[in-house]
């Protein structure tokens, strides 16, 4: 099975790259609102009416935010094509997506991401259903196709779930970017892509090389595009 993980490129990411480690994020900093339903204010019913919290419930809401507290999860999508996952997490289809193969979710805590059209309701009874708090979203987010990778530890880096077989590069990466990452990675195991915009379309195309170093870079990958420090002027985010 193959996962695609988007990723801006920066001194993070370059960090992580170089060490084969994957950053993983913090779940209580998601951003979707609706993640978890574990706030303890703000929720109202569909008369618009303030919910109220009982005590028990808010002691047992807040226990299980100090253990997602602790928790780490690596995002990674079934598509590498997908034009709004290149704009949300790759920087505005300036950066790049991993492609890993991977033999053994199971092994390795991947769980496949279940949409649904009704909230999650786990009644904060049973630890299970706690547990799938963390691989359930709405509906409206099928399209980026998630796997979720859960790590159970008070850390933030993670080995790669399989083996780095492509990069993928955004269709407005700079060739400074993709010289960078092509230095870094060093390997004739890896392939090296670039999207680009189909004309007339609102879709996007891959173009794939082999065992390419940075004085192989075909020329139609050079665009006039700028790298990030360029483009604006200030360190993007971490993952």
């Amino acid at each position: 099975m193959l996962l695609y993980r988007y990723q801006p490129i920066n001194k993070y990411t370059i960090e992580n790259l170089i060490h084969k480690k994957n950053w993983a994020s913090n779940p209580i900093k998601f951003n979707d609102p609706f993640e978890f339903n574990l706030r303890s204010g703000g929720l109202i019913n569909t008369e618009c009416k303030l919910v109220d919290i009982n005590e028990k419930e808010l002691l047992i809401r807040n226990e299980i935010i100090k253990t997602l507290s602790s928790m780490g999860v690596v995002s990674y999508s079934e598509s590498y094509d997908n034009i709004l996952l290149w704009s949300h997490y790759a920087f505005n289809h300036q950066g790049m997506c991993l492609v890993f193969e991977v033999n053994d979710p199971k092994y390795l805590h991947l769980f496949k991401v279940k949409y649904r059209k009704k909230i999650f309701n786990t009644g904060f009874k049973n630890s299970s259903k706690n547990h799938a708090l963390l691989y359930t979203k709405s509906k409206s987010w099928a399209y980026e196709k998630e796997h979720r990778q859960i790590f159970m530890y008070n850390e933030r880096y993670f080995d790669y779930p399989g083996e780095l077989k492509e990069v993928i590069f955004g269709c407005q990466c700079s060739i400074s970017d993709i010289s960078t990452i092509i230095k870094i990675c060093n390997s004739d195991n890896i392939t090296y892509s670039k999207m680009f915009i189909q004309q007339d379309t609102f879709n996007l195309s891959k173009s794939s090389e082999s065992r390419m170093d940075c004085d192989s870079i075909p020329k139609f990958w050079k665009g006039k595009h700028n790298g990030w420090e360029e483009k604006i002027g200030k360190k993007p985010s971490r993952e």
